[in-house]
């Protein structure tokens, strides 16, 4: 794979974009050529992750899904005093121990 990497040229302006990038990649970076298709996936996944913004990243993603990666403490720090106190009686609320209207 290494020679081929090293001696490939393109015979026509038709060749796969992602061939001729994946190449011109491995020739410009010194890296060696992936054993199996399934570890160069891995490393192209990470490398577009790194260029993904924020929101990119978590589309697609159920609220329940990103909570569950944030710790309760994080998520009541990042809550102001009237959504704290919004969040007491709803759980209150829902514990049955409301205070009588």
């Amino acid at each position: 794979m290494e020679y081929g990497a090293r001696h490939y040229r393109p015979h026509s302006e038709e060749t796969s974009t992602l061939l001729f990038d994946l190449l011109r990649q491995y020739q410009t970076e010194g890296i060696p050529m992936p054993e199996s298709l399934q570890e160069y996936a891995r490393r192209a996944r990470k490398e577009l992750l790194k260029e993904m913004t924020p929101e990119e990243r978590v589309e697609g993603l159920s609220d329940e899904e990103l909570l569950k990666r944030v710790p309760a403490e994080k998520r009541l720090a990042g809550l102001s005093a009237e959504e704290r106190a919004k969040l007491r009686r709803l759980l209150d609320e829902a514990d049955g121990t409301s205070p009588a209207q």
